[in-house]
């Protein structure tokens, strides 16, 4: 499985993540899944009240929410299809923290969930994973789409 990211939502991560070097920051994906392809059509940003710190990081699940019912009944079909967070710790692989929220995200669809993290490693630097439940991980392959 392959995941396709329009560029408008790929950039729109790049400036979240620039926001927040030193702390952790994120976003929700909503997109749909198509011929064996995720689509990424949208970038939600964490919300105003999300929680940035080194470390550790939560969204701000009243607005991400609010948000994502907005744009899914306006452009059916589509959905929240993943999430990405960065790590400040370099590390680009899912930490014992991440899986209560990838089993959540995971158990959204029968094909599981994307789940994206971001390292600074030498610039922006995204690795995705898909999650499926039982909880594991597979890494898969990305490119940026021109809107």
């Amino acid at each position: 499985m392959e995941v396709w990211i329009k560029k408008a939502a790929y950039l729109d991560m790049r400036a979240e993540n620039a926001r927040y070097t030193d702390t952790e920051t994120g976003g929700v994906w909503l997109g749909q899944v198509c011929g064996g392809h995720w689509l990424i059509t949208h970038n939600l940003s964490p919300g105003p009240k999300a929680l940035h710190e080194p470390g550790r990081f939560a969204y701000d699940h009243e607005y991400v929410l609010t948000q994502a019912e907005q744009i899914t009944a306006s452009q059916q079909p589509v959905s929240v299809i993943g999430y990405w967070h960065s790590h400040t710790s370099g590390r680009d692989i899912p930490s014992p923290g991440d899986a209560s929220l990838d089993e959540q995200f995971a158990a959204l669809t029968t094909n599981g969930a994307l789940c994206g993290i971001v390292t600074n490693r030498g610039g922006f630097c995204l690795t995705l994973y898909q999650a499926k439940l039982p909880l594991r991980y597979k890494k898969i392959n990305f490119i940026i789409m021109e809107d």
